[in-house]
């Protein structure tokens, strides 16, 4: 086993110095030298990004004469990227980082921005030749060097005609279905999966993906794939993984389009389509960063928040620095305070407890687990913020109390009814009649006594979290949609298919995950599936949705999730409502 010799200064870093092939024995081991250089005279080096990969297959090579263990995927690198004749000198996390020191991995984790940032490029490996099919890598070369130039590429907005008419956007192309599948085939690989990839992409001044023996320049890879976000009709695969890699590497330029299949904007947003100044500037406070990308993974659920602090713009506020001497409980805990000494009830609804494995509290958010649903845009409800906000944290029994009031208790739950529906647009008519069948079987007839709407259209609402306002249940199924067939599709231009895309989107982000439930006075909602009659509905002050609780004995309460009930989400339930009603919820 490797014997470090532990960094003297705080400036210190080890790099390696890979020793060319042409100085190898045959059958004999990897050769690299490990070398400490304070940081400011450190000579060029590039940095190596790859994914650690199963721990259970190691191989062993020479460092400084001492043998070493190194991952499979690791050691592939090294061997594909040694250089012939001279040494290269890299610095890879693995073995640059004495990964058995947890104090020293404290410190080096808090300098990788810098190392990224002072590297002369950053390498990342995909894997050898057989890592990605052959023609993935040929169609990407080809749009690469094609460009996908196409006649709107030198289209730009027209005038504005008027000051209420809208600038029509940028015109659809229905791209190669071989190019667009390559591109998700890429983005499906881990190595973008990793947390890690969001502070390397957005640091690094020259980015080298290396698949085998091809490389490609990571920003041409850019390139296209802004072109197919902006102009595409069909979504790529992991589309919100492309945009928010497109984001960060490009920093605040001009706004791109990140969600196609939308003729018209979302609810409370300035654009279903654009990315504008002040939504990238807000996701890269640290509670934004780690909710929007929570589908990301890490090795250590630690990194979950670490990989983010070189990024964040307020981690300095915040004074959260790596610290691997403590547990994963104890730093999510302490994350979650300082994001409500900061944030506020924000944080709240990013707590998804019955996805927890590591035993939290309840309103601890477990970053380690991906979101599943939830409220998308809850910064355009009002539901609690006619209320003061009033939270206070018990650190020691670990436990939260929040002023508020209980709104209501949820009588009944009812499974979403398309989760067997498919996004084929042939499947309208059978869409339509289980949407009538669910109205039946809940007894939904007439109008909602809270609103006096029709009972479709509130439910079309429920189901979409009120991302749906401007659709109803009637134009959603024009007549000649009945003669579509299975096996056949729509134009991806027609309007109709827009809307029909959109909707599917909106309510299948919601199927798998979310449940509707009834109250004992009539309102119809949208929670987590954990939700069981008997939970209640509490609308908390300042909080923007309501928030639903399970008591469990004496005066406490554990956190269920946030949810949607139609009727209250603009504060209509606390107007005028007595102060008397205002009460203190302990949540542990």
């Amino acid at each position: 086993m490797y014997s470090y010799e532990p960094l003297q200064n705080d400036d210190d870093i080890r790099l390696i110095e890979l020793a060319p092939a042409r100085l190898a024995s045959p059958g004999g081991k990897l050769d690299i030298s490990i070398l400490t250089f304070a940081h400011r005279d450190a000579p060029d080096y590039e940095a190596l990004s790859y994914v650690w990969g199963d721990p259970s297959n190691p191989v062993t090579i020479s460092a400084n004469g001492q043998d070493m263990q190194i991952g499979r995927n690791l050691y592939d690198a090294l061997m594909h990227i040694q250089h012939d004749q001279q040494p290269r000198t890299l610095w890879v996390d693995a073995i640059c980082i004495n990964q058995r020191d947890n104090a020293e991995k404290s410190k080096q984790v808090l300098r990788m921005r810098d190392i990224y940032t002072s590297a002369v490029k950053t390498l990342m490996w995909l894997g050898k030749q057989n890592a990605l099919p052959s023609s993935v890598l040929d169609n990407i070369q080809d749009a690469i060097q094609t460009k996908l130039w196409i006649p709107i590429m030198d289209w730009t907005p027209p005038r504005p005609l008027g000051p209420w008419i809208p600038i029509p956007g940028p015109p659809r192309i229905m791209f190669d279905d071989t190019i667009l599948d390559s591109l998700g085939t890429l983005w499906d690989q881990e190595y973008f999966s990793r947390s890690w990839i969001t502070q390397e992409i957005a640091v690094s001044s020259q980015l080298i993906l290396i698949c085998g023996s091809l490389q490609f320049d990571f920003n041409e890879i850019i390139d296209i794939l802004k072109i197919v976000c902006r102009y595409s009709t069909i979504e790529l695969r992991n589309q919100k993984m492309v945009t928010d890699i497109i984001e960060i590497r490009q920093g605040i330029q001009e706004p791109m389009d990140g969600t196609q299949g939308s003729s018209e904007p979302s609810e409370g947003s300035k654009s279903d389509s654009y990315v504008d100044d002040e939504e990238y500037l807000s996701i890269l406070h640290l509670l934004e960063l780690l909710s929007r990308r929570r589908y990301q993974s890490a090795t250590d659920p630690r990194d979950k928040v670490y990989a983010f602090l070189g990024v964040s713009r307020d981690s300095g506020i915040l004074n959260i620095e790596p610290n691997y001497s403590i547990s994963v409980n104890e730093l999510y805990t302490t994350v979650a305070i300082k994001f409500f000494e900061e944030h506020g009830l924000g944080v709240l609804a990013e707590s998804q407890p019955s996805y927890s494995t590591l035993g939290l509290p309840s309103w601890v958010p477990d970053w380690s687990q991906p979101l599943r649903g939830g409220i998308e845009r809850r910064d355009y409800f009002e539901c609690g913020t006619a209320l003061e906000e009033d939270v206070r944290m018990n650190i020691p029994n670990g436990s939260i109390t929040i002023s508020g009031t209980l709104f209501d208790v949820i009588k009944s739950t009812d499974g979403t009814p398309f989760d067997s529906w498919g996004p084929e647009p042939w499947q309208v008519v059978n869409m339509q009649a289980l949407f009538k069948e669910k109205m039946t079987n809940l007894g939904y007839e007439g109008c909602y006594p809270h609103t006096g709407e029709r009972y479709d259209t509130v439910l079309l609402q429920v189901l979409t979290a009120g991302r749906g306002r401007r659709v109803t249940l009637d134009s959603l199924f024009p007549m000649q949609w009945s003669t579509i067939r299975p096996g056949f599709d729509i134009n991806p231009l027609h309007p109709e298919k827009k809307k029909w895309d959109s909707l599917y989107k909106n309510i299948a982000w919601k199927k798998d995950q979310w449940d509707i439930f009834e109250t004992q006075n009539g309102y119809i909602g949208l929670g987590p599936k954990s939700v069981v009659p008997g939970d209640i509905v509490c609308i908390f002050g300042g909080a923007t949705v309501p928030y639903i609780l399970r008591p469990v004995g004496g005066s406490n309460y554990q956190l269920i999730g946030d949810s949607y009930v139609y009727g209250i989400m603009m504060g209509e339930a606390i107007k005028d409502k007595p102060l008397s009603d205002v009460e203190n919820f302990c949540i542990i």
